[in-house]
């Protein structure tokens, strides 16, 4: 089982367990209608591979979830993508208001992968008194600068809630 495979069927597991995030409580519901429509599919199709699987891998699987920290359980409901980067964008995720998620959500999940990753350097070299500028800041940025936004950021000397600028590394 390839490695894309396995994490797709990690969170097919999280589908299993919780029961499908399209037909339950509103917070499953809201995670799902959230994910991309490509992410949807791609779950949809890890629910059936994880259906294929022999039961005792099923269990080792749901089992392997199950030793996860309840956060690392919760940063898979951002789909197989952000679920992967959740452990290092928790810092800027974690107190988000409701009116700023939808947003923040369809922003993250339109990044590639090199901008996630210089985001999470952005999120952990960030104090959490100025992560919320550092948020808004991001979501100011058009898509066609945001990386160099966010590369010129690791280059400033501090961070300050009034204008983000990133700390010295």
């Amino acid at each position: 089982m390839t490695d894309r495979l396995r994490r797709g069927v990690l969170l097919a597991v999280l589908l299993a367990t919780q029961g499908a995030w399209a037909q339950n409580a509103r917070e499953e519901k809201h995670a799902w209608l959230r994910l991309p429509a490509a992410q949807q599919s791609a779950l949809r199709q890890s629910a059936a591979a994880f259906s294929a699987l022999p039961a005792s891998e099923q269990a080792a699987l749901r089992a392997k979830f199950a030793r996860l920290d309840g956060d690392e359980q919760r940063g898979w409901r951002l789909g197989p993508v952000l679920g992967r980067w959740y452990p290092v964008l928790q810092p800027l995720l974690a107190y988000v208001p409701e009116q700023e998620r939808d947003e923040l959500l369809r922003l993250l999940h339109s990044m590639s992968p090199a901008e996630l990753e210089i985001l999470a350097r952005l999120a952990f070299s960030t104090p959490p008194q100025a992560r919320a500028a550092l948020r808004a800041a991001l979501l100011r940025q058009p898509p066609a600068q945001r990386l160099t936004w966010m590369m010129a950021q690791l280059d400033e000397p501090r961070v300050t809630e009034a204008r983000v600028l990133n700390p010295v590394r």
